[in-house]
């Protein structure tokens, strides 16, 4: 069924194995005959995940931004104050661009970067194929992930009421 296999020696070392019918003799045990290996095309190569800080809690921000390699300065800021106020920093969280990441899924993301919580700003939910939607500013826990989906920053940043609500999720998500 298979014309040639892979065999790993006792010593560790991989080599490929002569089947009995290239030859009709069986290989010597220990021998260093070898047949012809077949190299497979590799893989297309994935570009590794590029994110913006430590990811030490484990928390995910997708945004989508076209402007700026992560996120337009201003809307940094703003992130970077909602942050300091749920007494986090860039050193707890990644922060993930999906404008340059639009090959991966969401689950490919948070499967990488073990994630627990996933915040999404100014991404719709139904976009990344979750298997369930829900509403903008509330706590949604699925699996062993907790989603919060919101406006984008800049918006947020704008409007005080949008600043309320996002707090108010986060005080819950984050218990704090």
């Amino acid at each position: 069924m298979y014309p040639k296999s892979l065999v790993v020696t006792p010593g560790g070392k991989a080599r490929a194995q002569r089947p009995e019918a290239d030859t009709g003799v069986p290989a010597a045990p220990g021998s260093t005959a070898m047949a012809a290996v077949t190299t497979m095309a590799p893989a297309p190569a994935v570009a590794p995940l590029k994110y913006l800080g430590e990811n030490g809690q484990h928390i995910l921000i997708l945004v989508r931004d076209g402007s700026a390699v992560f996120l337009e300065e201003k809307a940094f800021q703003f992130l970077l104050s909602v942050l300091e106020a749920c007494k986090l920093s860039m050193a707890d969280v990644a922060l993930v661009n999906l404008a340059g990441e639009d090959n991966r899924s969401l689950e490919s993301i948070a499967g990488e970067l073990g994630s627990r919580q996933v915040l999404l700003f100014g991404i719709e939910v139904s976009e990344l194929g979750l298997p369930m939607v829900f509403p903008e500013y509330q706590v949604q826990p699925h699996g062993n992930r907790t989603y919060l989906a919101a406006d984008d920053l800049a918006r947020i940043s704008a409007e005080r009421t949008l600043k309320g609500r996002l707090w108010a999720c986060l005080k819950q998500l984050f218990q704090r």
